[in-house]
């Protein structure tokens, strides 16, 4: 990203520290469009000792915090029922994550 668009967005905000890319790319997203490339630029790697398995339960407890921040505001037209779904979906996520890290790092 450019840098001003860094400077209009701000800097992070820890206040959800678990979901703080995703709440600054939903910053961003108010700044203006995104883009999306077929190719993989980046990859994510998982060990027994990674934050990705410690934080389990925690990170979907917090996005729900997130969700409702932004479901209250109107410019992203974020209703209950999507709220929910949201909520249920971070459960699902959450479990099957910690299932697939404990099947792959048994």
């Amino acid at each position: 990203m450019r840098r001003e668009l860094v400077e209009r967005a701000g800097a992070f905000d820890a206040t959800y520290g678990y979901m703080i890319d995703l709440d600054y790319w939903f910053r961003l997203l108010r700044t203006g469009d995104a883009y999306y490339l077929p190719q993989t630029l980046s990859s994510f790697r998982i060990s027994k000792g990674s934050w990705s398995v410690a934080i389990g339960a925690r990170q979907s407890q917090e996005f729900r915090g997130f969700a409702r921040k932004y479901a209250a505001m109107p410019e992203y037209g974020i209703g209950r029922a999507e709220l929910a779904r949201g909520a249920l979906m971070a459960w699902v996520n959450a479990r099957a994550r910690q299932w697939i890290y404990r099947w792959l790092l048994r």
